[in-house]
């Protein structure tokens, strides 16, 4: 998800840091892809239930990552009301009750608050940043009809916008697109993976049938956006306090963080646009036009 993809991404041909001469690491990548990216997209498709587990274990890795990076020691009670907030949130949704879910969340944010020794702001943060993009994902799967293709929509286009914008930006290169938080991103690699994003979208509602592909495309273009930005925000938090990869949950990729930076927030851009076409079928009102 950003990145099963960005696991994808090692057999898609990412490298590793050209300077680093580790060419075992790149073999690694690709061998944890392999086995993890089919694990995840498995559970996804096979029930309901089989996607809120897989979202439950990458609400726990992430509310411990984010405790790490944050936290330096992570305050295990932090830990674990950060993801229990969210847990508890995803249960909400899952039983349709929306009060419960901003019940939670209000109390959820208060107690972190006051219980957080260290770097109070950050730990509040980290509940709004795990919590809300793991909602969202259990909300848009939710439907039955089309639950699991409106996910697989979110996937596909965060998988192809990474994918392009690593492509496109290694062959033209040009101007850098925030070089201050992630050097290596150019606007070209931006542009091609948000427009390859959005041919994605076209094949993808000519694939479900859709009269209106070039409706979907656009969507798909804003979802890739989305999935920019949050690869640029995670990026600025491991700036600010120094640090390489999230943690190293993940072998050959770093952590968790790392490989959901963007899904976290195209699901966000996805959600918001399902909500404002049609909250009572999430899934339908974000694929069909």
């Amino acid at each position: 998800m950003n990145n099963i993809t960005k696991e994808v991404h090692a057999v898609s041909g990412r490298p590793t840091d050209p300077n680093s001469g580790k060419g075992s690491e790149l073999k690694t990548r690709i061998i944890t892809a392999v086995i993890l990216a089919p694990i995840a997209v498995a559970l996804a498709y096979y029930s309901f239930a089989t996607f809120l587990f897989l979202i439950a274990v990458f609400v726990v890795a992430l509310s411990w990552e984010w405790g790490k990076m944050t936290r330096s020691n992570g305050q295990d009670h932090i830990v674990l009301l950060t993801a229990l907030t969210a847990l508890t949130m995803m249960g909400a949704v899952a039983w349709k009750d929306m009060n419960l879910v901003w019940g939670v969340l209000l109390l959820g944010v208060l107690a972190v608050y006051f219980l957080t020794a260290k770097n109070r702001r950050w730990a509040v943060a980290g509940v709004f940043y795990i919590a809300l993009p793991a909602c969202a994902l259990v909300w848009i799967r939710s439907g039955e009809l089309y639950g699991f293709a409106a996910i697989a929509f979110v996937f596909f286009t965060v998988w192809t916008t990474d994918s392009a914008s690593y492509a496109v930006g290694r062959m033209i290169g040009g101007v850098k697109f925030a070089p201050s938080i992630s050097p290596n991103k150019t606007w070209s690699g931006f542009v091609g993976g948000i427009v390859a994003a959005a041919m994605m979208g076209g094949l993808f509602a000519l694939w479900l049938g859709n009269e209106s592909p070039k409706t979907l495309a656009v969507v798909a273009l804003l979802v890739a956006i989305a999935s920019q930005y949050g690869d640029l925000l995670e990026s600025s938090v491991k700036r600010y306090y120094g640090i390489k990869d999230s943690s190293q949950l993940i072998p050959g990729h770093g952590g968790v963080f790392d490989r959901l930076d963007g899904l976290l927030m195209a699901v966000l851009m996805a959600a918001t646009i399902a909500f404002l076409r049609g909250a009572e079928t999430p899934a339908k009102s974000l694929l069909i036009w």
